[in-house]
This record gives structure tokens, sequence and C-alpha cells, in this order.
């Protein structure tokens, strides 16, 4: 049985591939889906590490495979905080 964090984990990646363009920051992720910003931080950490997500200087999320198709930025260096 999957544990909370793998639930949201399942949540945000089933969002993204349904949305094709999908880009989110923090605040409104964790808005979207009910969840606290500090688990919503810790999934987009994680699926960031993963490769499936990458994040913009602005904040923004975007499907990693999206944002290169967009031509946006590898924000892969060190980004910084994520807040």
């Amino acid at each position: 049985m999957a544990n909370f964090f793998d639930e949201v984990v399942a949540r945000v990646l089933a969002e993204f591939r349904g949305v094709p363009g999908l880009s989110v920051t923090i605040p409104r992720a964790s808005q979207f889906w009910q969840i606290d910003p500090l688990t919503c931080e810790a999934v987009f950490r994680q699926l960031v590490k993963e490769g499936f997500l990458t994040r913009t200087k602005d904040g923004r999320f975007y499907e990693a495979r999206t944002a290169d198709a967009a031509g946006t930025p590898d924000p892969s260096t060190d980004p910084g905080p994520l807040a």
C-alpha cells in the first residue's frame, strides 16, 4: 500500500501528464492539490530530482519534456529555495 507522499506524487504526475503545458508555482500547486506547502515542496523537489519536472528561475514548474520542447531555459543548476 502506498503512503501519503507516494499518493501525492502519483496525483501530481497524473495531472502533469493529463494537462500538457501545465505550469505551477508551489503556492498555486499547494492550493490546487490541497496539500500543505511543505509537502508540496517535497513532492516537487522529488520530481525535479527524478527528472520529471523542471523549475524555472521565476519558480514555475513544468514537465521537463514540455519545457525542453518549448525552449524554456534549463534550470538544472541550483535554482535556490523552492519557495
